[in-house]
């Protein structure tokens, strides 16, 4: 009898375990706040993250197709990204981005992830924003690409505003024969902010790095590859309510 019984247990287990929701608790919490419906938000991009200078706040950003059908790598989206309570998944502040026709999009170019950064962005005296990172990838093998694009969110008041939108701070391109043959370039940017303002926010220095690489079948059949570095930087200024890169 103990046989069948631990059979029907494992069983149940397993069931359970694939009736799991794909969506966080906390997730939940913040769906049925903002009265989204789960089948409509991409569950996989769901991103959330504990603010390490508010104590018990969490970013949570959710992307939401609307009511526009989608499959899991085919779709067009929008992003809300709220703070919350933690413990009771009450929002504080929020802000609906790609809301007005500028949707996030995932075709050939997949949206791959998105991820909270919540490195010390210094705004200004007494201000300090977080970041969305929105990262894309190809599916071409012989053709890689992919690139990730960060937004800077702000608190103000009771609500969040979005300073920086789209900021593309990585890059890489190529083309190789799927052996060894081909050419790549991959462009890293890093935001430094500096002491110099403009209507009250820092300005911001945009550090990147470009390595450019080759590989090719040497005489001897072996695959080697040469590559070479460049550097440069760009300007952001804050005008009229955003960042905007004025300068390189």
């Amino acid at each position: 009898m103990l046989k069948p019984f631990l059979a029907l247990l494992a069983l149940n287990v397993s069931l359970c375990v694939l009736a799991q929701d794909p969506f966080s608790p906390l997730a939940q919490k913040v769906m049925a706040n903002l009265h989204l419906n789960p089948d409509s938000c991409i569950s996989r991009l769901v991103a959330e993250k504990e603010l390490p200078y508010q104590k018990g706040a969490f970013v949570v950003a959710i992307p939401y197709a609307g009511f526009r059908e989608f499959e899991e790598e085919d779709f067009m989206a929008s992003l809300y990204v709220v703070i919350v309570d933690g413990q009771n998944g009450h929002i504080k502040q929020q802000v609906h981005l790609y809301a007005d026709g500028d949707y996030l999009s995932s075709d050939a170019i997949r949206l791959d992830e998105i991820k909270i950064d919540t490195a010390p962005y210094i705004v200004a005296e007494g201000k300090r924003a977080f970041g969305i990172r929105i990262k894309y990838r190809g599916m071409s093998r012989v053709n890689p690409y992919g690139y990730e694009n960060l937004n800077l969110i702000l608190s103000d008041g009771n609500q969040l505003v979005e300073i920086l939108h789209d900021c593309q701070t990585y890059q890489d391109h190529g083309e190789w024969d799927g052996n060894c043959n081909g050419q790549f370039t991959e462009e890293n940017s890093v935001l430094v902010m500096q002491q110099t303002k403009n209507e009250g926010y820092f300005n911001i220095a945009m550090k990147h790095k470009i390595i450019h690489s080759v590989s090719y079948i040497d005489e001897n059949g072996e695959c080697q590859e040469t590559s070479c570095e460049m550097d440069y930087t760009s300007h952001i200024r804050f005008e009229e309510g955003m960042y905007r890169e004025i300068y390189r």
